[in-house]
């Protein structure tokens, strides 16, 4: 039982630090998780995550909002590419 319990805690830890992207049309995504703007254009936009790279593709990309944790991008969005 106590097996169960440590592995089970250790996926809760890994799933806690994965993004989490959440897209609402072609037009607005959050990512929660996320560890670094990396470039920041208008046709790009790539973010650090553990454990890989998120790419976002499209056209008048910008940053609506940012937290500590949470990304808000806007424009119109073609494209996610994960990369490790």
């Amino acid at each position: 039982m106590r097996k169960n319990n440590e592995e089970e805690k250790k996926k809760n830890e890994f799933l806690s630090e994965c993004p989490r992207i959440t897209m609402l049309g072609s037009t607005q995504l959050f990512v929660e998780n996320f560890k670094a703007i990396i470039i920041c254009e208008e046709q790009n936009i790539k973010l650090s995550t553990v454990p890989f790279m998120l790419n976002i593709s499209g056209n008048n990309l910008i940053v609506r909002s940012i937290t500590t944790d949470i990304i808000e991008i806007g424009g119109e969005i073609l494209g996610i590419h994960l990369e490790k």
